[in-house]
């Protein structure tokens, strides 16, 4: 029997970039205890969220067995100077959340090779478009869409969660949805385009992004993140390492942006972004851990993983309590799955009354 009451979503905001590391060290339960995702989930690869180029440009979805009740869904963008890589290069960083019992969705986008600016961010927003036409088929909860992304996919996320509706990037995917995320997990990804376009931070995977176009300087504007900060967008969290002297101040810039229009949202800045090809020398390694794990936990805290054979430094591990009371139907027995749904800028500690959200 359904019944409605307030319940406390924790943010689950995992991204075990080190997880092969941490198994090794783990008993055998705990293996199988992964394991068992595979049964508990069910999975649709390659679904058409949309045709452009004369190609299907496709997601995966990774959907619980359970279809009792609808889910806080992942929405998960990879990156790559949206130049390179794909979705299945990047699968396994869905695990922690499908442990968490969220839904996840996969999203493949046009590169610069397809498609120019700005193709890869309409093709992010016709797959946020796609969930919320096929969530009663997936069990996608829509007020709990969590969109993450790493790199140039922190921008995709960005935009994906941020953008309104009146910039005209939702133009191929026209609808009478109200696109809306719960919250944005943007790891070390790009707000400002413009910085990466010119000097002296001009980079070669921006350029070839933009190739020729016209009025590429304005285009990239208007696919700044930072264009799009204003009151009333969802929470927002971002991770960068510091030692990023390339695209470290554009995650400082965003956080002091969003605090000024008073979105809720954090920056954490310690640990290092896991390496990326040809980026390695940007990040301070020195003996540091290699990965950040963004965890939440009863109270905050920061620490290292060792490895349980090594004992070495692996990870570097960031607790974060961040919670928020929201109105929900939910079965009386049901467990509430963890969720990036909502929190504050200054994070309330577990246990603490709760109370209603606006």
């Amino acid at each position: 029997m359904h019944h409605r009451r307030l319940l406390k979503l924790i943010a689950s905001t995992t991204l075990m970039f080190c997880t092969p590391f941490l198994v090794r060290g783990q008993e055998s339960q705990s293996v199988l205890d992964w394991a068992r995702i595979s049964f508990d989930y069910r999975v649709f690869p390659n679904l058409a969220h949309k045709r452009a180029n004369g190609q299907d440009i496709e997601l995966d979805v990774y959907a619980a067995a359970d279809t009792r009740q609808a889910r806080p869904t992942l929405i998960f963008i990879h990156g790559g100077g949206w130049s390179w890589e794909n979705k299945e290069n990047h699968v396994l960083l869905l695990l922690p959340f499908l442990a968490h019992e969220m839904n996840a969705v996969n999203v493949e986008y046009r590169l610069a090779s397809q498609s120019l600016a700005p193709a890869a961010v309409e093709d992010c927003r016709c797959a946020l478009r796609w969930i919320y036409r096929h969530a009663s088929d997936y069990q996608f909860d829509t007020s709990k869409l969590v969109v993450a992304g790493e790199s140039t996919g922190g921008h995709l996320s960005l935009m994906t969660g941020m953008l309104d509706p009146a910039a005209g990037f939702d133009n191929e995917c026209p609808g009478d949805e109200n696109l809306k995320a719960a919250a944005v997990v943007n790891y070390y990804g790009i707000s400002d385009v413009v910085d990466v376009l010119t000097e002296p931070h001009q980079t070669s995977w921006a350029v070839m992004w933009f190739g020729s176009l016209p009025n590429r300087l304005e285009l990239a504007k208007r696919l700044s993140p930072l264009s799009y900060v204003r009151p009333g967008l969802p929470p927002i969290i971002t991770v960068h390492g510091d030692a990023d002297t390339l695209l470290y101040q554009q995650s400082v810039r965003l956080h002091e942006a969003l605090s000024r229009a008073g979105v809720p949202n954090q920056l954490v800045r310690k640990g290092d972004p896991p390496a990326m090809p040809g980026r390695q020398q940007q990040f301070d390694r020195s003996g540091s851990p290699s990965g950040t794990l963004l965890i939440v936990s009863r109270e905050a805290h920061e620490k290292e993983i060792h490895d349980g054979r090594t004992g070495k430094p692996i990870a570097y591990e960031v607790g974060v309590q961040i919670s928020c009371c929201v109105h929900s139907e939910m079965p009386s027995q049901g467990t509430l799955p963890g969720t990036a749904a909502a929190f504050g800028g200054s994070i309330p500690q577990f246990g603490e009354a709760e109370r209603e959200c606006d």
